[in-house]
């Protein structure tokens, strides 16, 4: 069975949360919640700085928070997306703090426009701000985000503070070559908790089916137990559980446009049993398989469930740790009931 390997030190100190593109021909592209962005080789081990993006996050950050993990105030979300002709990268940005309640249990935070990254021409471009209104709040949060087609995104959206009911949120289709963002009407409240649960929604991530009629939003529910599917002709919501055989802390998080992948944390104190299994959506249908990974001993507990996942399933990459090596990758994507290392060119994975 193959085992995790440590990669080469992060060559800047993560503002907030690191997070990941898809791995596109053994390189990975990784920002922070500020305006860190790299990409790493995993043949060579080697990191080249790129151009920075104009906007990463106006507000303050934590430097711990639940068990232990480093948090931003706020939950700003930037997992990288790749657009299906493999040319450009689009991540939530311009990352804002609504505190318009006055208390930690009704805070929100998200980004308030898209940034789009020119993979060959190493430029970036940006949206302009969302310009709609939520539940009558103007300026709705940006969570996660997912292709269509090289042109035409959909944002899983979130109102920017909580009330007495909960917090709310809808999906939004963001047109790059117009620059316009559609909200569709159809709002579904997250759990009424004054807890921090609320404010998971859309950490997930995002995929649509190959046939583009649903769209589904990992991240959503108590403690991200929870999935969401939305009927784009019907405006129409429903609601899925995770495929979960274990029991603790949940996240989820997509990669390709048609696949959730969820990644299981145990419980803060628990052993590290990381379980990342694989949901392919087709026409409004789930099929999950659970896929066990070796643990990762140097994982610190409870760390940050973002990672980044190759087109072959063979190879995910993780920020495990907050010291030194905090790059962690496993060259092995076994299949339900066994499991297969797989060799990669260089001296990354042995």
């Amino acid at each position: 069975m193959a085992t995790w390997q440590s990669e080469a030190n992060l060559p800047f100190s993560p503002s907030g949360h690191v997070f990941f593109s898809p791995v596109i021909d053994n390189l990975v592209y990784l920002i922070d919640q500020g305006t860190n962005f790299y990409s790493l080789n995993l043949e060579t081990g080697v990191y080249t700085l790129l151009t920075s993006p104009a906007y990463g996050w106006t507000g303050s950050y934590l430097t711990h928070g639940e068990g232990g993990v480093i948090q931003m105030t706020g939950r700003f979300y930037r997992m990288i997306t790749v657009s299906p002709d493999g040319n450009t990268l689009a991540v939530p940005s311009d990352g804002d703090f609504s505190t318009t309640h006055g208390t930690h249990a009704y805070n929100t935070g998200g980004a308030r426009r898209i940034e789009f990254y020119d993979i060959s021409a190493n430029t970036w471009s940006a949206s302009k701000q969302t310009d709609f209104s939520l539940s009558a709040v103007p300026s709705p949060y940006i969570r996660s985000l997912v292709w269509e087609d090289n042109d035409i995104l959909w944002c899983l959206v979130v109102r920017r503070y909580r009330t007495s009911s909960g917090w709310g949120f809808v999906c939004a289709k963001y047109v790059k070559s117009t620059d316009t963002f559609t909200a569709f009407s159809q709002s579904v409240v997250q759990d009424t908790q004054t807890t921090h649960h609320g404010r998971y929604v859309g950490e997930g991530g995002m995929a649509i089916d190959d046939a583009k009629t649903t769209i589904y939003c990992g991240g959503t529910g108590h403690k991200n137990r929870m999935w969401r599917e939305y009927d784009i002709a019907g405006d129409t919501w429903s609601t899925g559980a995770l495929f979960s055989p274990l029991t603790g802390e949940k996240g989820v998080f997509a990669y390709k446009r048609d696949t959730l992948y969820t990644y299981q944390r145990g419980l803060s104190g628990s052993p590290d049993d990381c379980q990342i299994a694989k949901h392919v959506l087709a026409s409004g249908s789930q099929v999950a398989t659970p896929d066990i990974f070796a643990a990762n001993a140097a994982r610190d507990d409870y760390f940050s469930p973002y990672v980044g996942i190759n087109d072959d399933e063979d190879l995910v990459v993780q920020w495990a740790t907050d010291s030194a090596p905090e790059i962690y990758s496993i060259a092995e994507f076994p299949s339900a009931g066994g499991s297969q290392a797989h060799q990669l060119l260089g001296g990354a994975f042995i």
